[in-house]
């Protein structure tokens, strides 16, 4: 089993994409993320997006939330999320705030 491990510290206002790439299928099969946390690194509150999309439609884990400074979020909650039809999943961050972001996928 391969594991693909992502740490992104996102500063200002930024799209991420976590795994994937526009226009490319991730794969054969199916893929679970394990684990997505967001860290507000910031001295505010952030607001943040998590979303998964097919080249034609979006799908929202979380739609303008806001993480109080100094919280991390677990958004699966410890809950793998299986998906095999989805090629992006990204993480928007607002307002020139900074975020870590950690995601683990198999």
């Amino acid at each position: 089993m391969i594991s693909d491990f992502k740490y992104i510290n996102a500063t200002a206002a930024s799209t991420n994409t976590i795994f994937g790439q526009s226009g490319s299928a991730l794969g054969q099969g199916s893929f679970t993320i394990e684990r997505l946390l967001i860290c507000n690194t910031d001295s505010t509150n952030i607001t943040v997006r998590v979303s998964l999309e097919d080249g034609s439609n979006v799908t929202h884990l979380l739609y303008d939330t806001v993480i109080p400074v100094g919280v991390t979020l677990d958004v699966l909650d410890g809950i793998p999320l299986v998906y095999d039809s989805f090629n992006l999943v990204k993480i928007i961050t607002g307002g020139g705030h900074t975020a870590d972001i950690i995601a683990n996928r198999f």
